[in-house]
């Protein structure tokens, strides 16, 4: 075997079909030819953006079974169009039979629904883009939460659930939509994108049950494929430790755009509630605790912790860890447990509301005895629900800006109006039950602040601070574009997401407001490409290194040669040598045709006949090593490495395929066949005789599961998994198995292999392994036009004979 053997077979078809171009072909990608596996990116590609999903073949082309050891496929050479990039997806559901349908669901695979929030919401129309927040306060099931509060920017699932067989009204779907909005007026959630289709109803019945419309959270997987990119080295390297242009790249086009946040509120939009922030270093462990005394234990029941941490530098929230308010008998502590360990380097934030300032007590429709000023945004409480016009039961009170308001089933109206500052309310309507709130016993003042940019990727010289002084002077800031504030009384930083402020003077925490500017990517609508952003985890962004993922570095440099027969040319040692014409047609060959090479030196012997110049000789210097560790752009390496490589070579992350050899698995002769591949019937009385195997080899063999059903004691159908039947024989003759599709020779029986003895209905079954593997490459066209003419990428396919 040598490299000539190693080739890319095109699908039965390229572009964007159904069916992914269908199987391999016969068709070999040609070295050098453009458009040959990819199609031409249009005209409007660029203006609007484009995805090309495709399949292609890595194959030992060998009329025999030989044996590629851990062969593996990369992308050696980058495209040059900024705009334009490409990914290989590995995934253990890719096949030779995946439809376009099925490589965009692996795409979507990390995210699915997971918790349940609410059962039998209201019916949602087509189109329809709110849910209403009635559903989300009330009609909790056992197991929900009472009350379920959603945020700007959340991701969840909306489900037609039931048991028993799928409805052809109401068959069971998940949209997956992200929230963003609250239409307080309406008392509406708002989401994008819109439904495409309606739901149940609470009371329409399906299979016996009712309540099927069901919101959920999402489950995010931590990797359900893998993807393979390539990037450079932005300075030299001969160690263990590379920096790369980027650890990450876009799985789909994106349009990034700034979004302003003005008037920002640490505390929260509408809420004057200041909490007192812990910060930690992130640390291998995803457990942290803060201490607490007694009283703001109990107020952690009433309002409890929020969390904020990065990983993958994108920013979580408590609904990504597990926070308990405890008590152990010894301490009284706030206990966090992250989801996923926070980034390296990055700060854990814990915020909560301390008894030092502020007290939980019963608000009056008169001043209380000892009277204080009632913090915004803290208000709890219940009032008389109606039906019709009868109290029938105890519902929720919910603030907003001009009052307390509820909601029934007469509709939402306003109960009271409340005067934060006298500490008391009015009760408009006398259905009131009682009102609760955080009393301020001390208006917090500090001569520091600490708190969280609850966005991703601010533009850190957008920032500008204001606060008021105890002693009602403004003070004021802004930052640069590394992460310093300055400005008048305030001096600061910016790391990661977490603010940190040291003012002149005690400042009032409760004034402190912030404007930031945030880059926001566009995603394409789900159903401009079939895929639905929300479901590819952070938006597209995919991290094409890992710890115990194999890397190829290489360092190629090429030279114009004339086609002088005799002439000597100096490469680098133990480096990969070719020779390339002018259509970059390789003039290599087993047989040393065109030239040869021993250490440094390439020897010209031939006069090119045939090719077209000019003519250049490449040297490529490359290695494998395994990763350890990427943080930020800096990827570390399990051992040094072998040779040194300058700013500029090449760093390509590397699909393994494993072993490739065409070959038969498990031949057995069963008592029956019902068409389920899964499952075996019992054995049979005949066997095959295991001195005269089945024949196959790596240029015709496929990967298939077969059945042999026999339909006399000699005659038998031929049927594959995937394709059918394909054609019948009998045990008097040798079987030889035709591929329409290519006119191969899949696999032959030798007559000596069928013995007798075998009965009607019995079945001889096997597994065929072909000496290729399909592999998915994924290409996003990023919207706009660059100067790049001609562009192309490199794929490398390798191996151990």
């Amino acid at each position: 075997m040598n490299r000539s053997d190693l080739k890319i077979f095109k699908p039965e078809s390229l572009g964007q079909t159904d069916d992914a171009g269908g199987y391999r072909s016969k068709n070999v990608v040609v070295n050098g030819k453009l458009s040959d596996l990819l199609t031409p990116i249009s005209d409007i590609d660029h203006a609007r953006s484009a995805i090309d999903i495709i399949k292609f073949y890595p194959t030992v082309d060998t009329p025999d079974a030989q044996l590629l050891g851990d062969g593996h496929v990369y992308i050696s050479q980058p495209l040059t169009d900024p705009k334009v990039t490409a990914l290989l997806i590995e995934s253990d559901a890719l096949n030779d039979a995946s439809t376009l349908a099925d490589m965009r669901e692996i795409l979507g695979s990390a995210v699915t629904p997971g918790l349940r929030l609410r059962t039998g919401l209201s019916g949602l129309s087509k189109n329809q883009n709110v849910i209403s927040a009635i559903d989300l306060e009330t009609g909790a099931a056992q197991g929900e939460p009472t009350r379920v509060s959603l945020s700007i920017g959340q991701i969840v699932a909306i489900c037609v659930e039931y048991d028993g067989e799928e409805d052809a009204t109401w068959p069971r779907r998940n949209h997956y939509v992200q929230i963003t909005a609250y239409d307080s007026a309406q008392r509406l959630w708002v989401f994008e994108p819109a439904i495409a289709w309606p739901t149940p109803e609470r009371d329409t019945v399906i299979n016996g049950q009712t309540k099927c419309s069901v919101l959920r959270r999402i489950s995010t997987a931590t990797e359900t494929f893998k993807a393979h990119g390539v990037s450079k080295l932005t300075a030299p390297s001969s160690g263990q430790t590379l920096q790369v242009e980027a650890a990450q790249q876009s799985l789909l086009p994106v349009i990034n755009t700034e979004k302003k946040h003005l008037g920002q509120n640490p505390n929260g939009a509408q809420s004057d509630i200041v909490r007192t922030v812990a910060q930690f270093s992130a640390t291998s462990s995803s457990t942290y605790r803060v201490v607490v005394d007694a009283p703001t234990l109990d107020l952690l029941e009433k309002y409890p912790a929020t969390v904020s941490y990065t990983k993958g530098g994108e920013l979580k929230t408590e609904q990504d860890a597990l926070v308990r308010a405890e008590y152990d008998g010894n301490e009284r502590y706030i206990q966090v447990v992250l989801a996923e360990l926070a980034d390296a380097g990055s700060f854990v934030s814990v915020s909560y509301i301390s008894a030092d300032n502020y007290e939980y007590r019963e608000i009056l429709t008169t001043a209380n005895a000892n009277p204080l000023a009632i913090a915004k945004g803290s208000l709890q409480g219940t009032f008389d629900a109606l039906a019709g016009g009868t109290t029938q039961y105890v519902g929720q009170i919910t603030e907003r800006d001009d009052g307390v308001y509820g909601t029934d089933g007469n509709g939402t109206v306003r109960l009271a109006i409340v005067d934060y500052a006298a500490g008391t309310y009015v009760d408009i309507n006398n259905r009131m039950r009682s009102l609760f709130g955080l009393a301020v016993k001390s208006t917090p003042t500090a001569a520091e602040a600490r708190f969280v940019l609850p966005f991703n990727n601010v533009l850190l010289e957008s920032l500008y601070i204001s606060v008021t002084t105890a002693t009602n002077t403004q003070l004021s800031a802004s930052g640069d574009n590394a992460g310093v504030i300055s400005g008048t009384g305030i001096t600061g930083s910016v790391s990661g997401n977490v603010v940190e402020l040291t003012f002149s003077s005690p400042v009032k925490l409760s004034t402190l407001t912030y404007d930031v500017t945030e880059m926001v990517s566009l995603l394409p609508p789900s159903d401009r490409y079939g895929i639905n952003p929300l479901r590819v985890p952070k938006g597209g962004l995919v991290d094409i290194y890992r710890p115990w993922g194999v890397l190829c570095l290489s360092d190629l440099k090429s030279q114009l040669i004339s086609p002088v027969n005799g002439a000597n040319h100096t490469v680098r040692a133990n480096s990969r040598i070719d020779i390339l014409d002018a259509n970059q047609k390789s003039l290599w060959t087993a047989a040393n045709t065109h030239f040869s090479y021993a250490g440094t030196t390439v020897t010209i012997n031939s006069d090119f006949a045939g090719f077209t110049g000019p003519f250049v000789l490449t040297d490529n210097v490359s290695e494998l090593a395994l990763v350890t560790q990427v943080v930020g752009n800096e990827v570390s390496l399990s051992e040094p490495l072998a040779n040194s490589y300058p700013a500029g070579a090449t760093v390509a992350s590397v699909q393994v395929l494993g072993d490739l050899q065409a070959r038969i698995v498990n031949p057995r002769v069963l008592s029956s066949f019902n068409n389920n591949w899964d499952n075996d019937s019992a054995l049979a009385v005949a066997k095959l005789n295991p001195d005269f195997p089945i024949e196959t080899s790596n240029n015709s063999a496929i990967n298939e599961d077969w059945a042999l059903v026999f339909t006399s004691p000699t005659a038998f159908r031929c049927i594959g998994r995937r394709f059918g039947q394909i054609q019948t024989g009998d045990t008097l003759n040798p079987f030889s198995a035709l591929n329409v599709k290519t006119g191969d020779v899949m696999f032959t029986i030798p007559v000596e292999a069928f013995g007798a003895g075998y009965n009607a209905g019995e079945v001889i079954r096997f597994q065929q392994v072909a000496a290729s593997r399909p592999a998915m490459l994924v290409r996003a066209t990023n919207p706009g036009h660059s100067n790049i003419t001609q562009d192309s990428l490199t794929l490398a396919f390798r191996g151990n004979a």
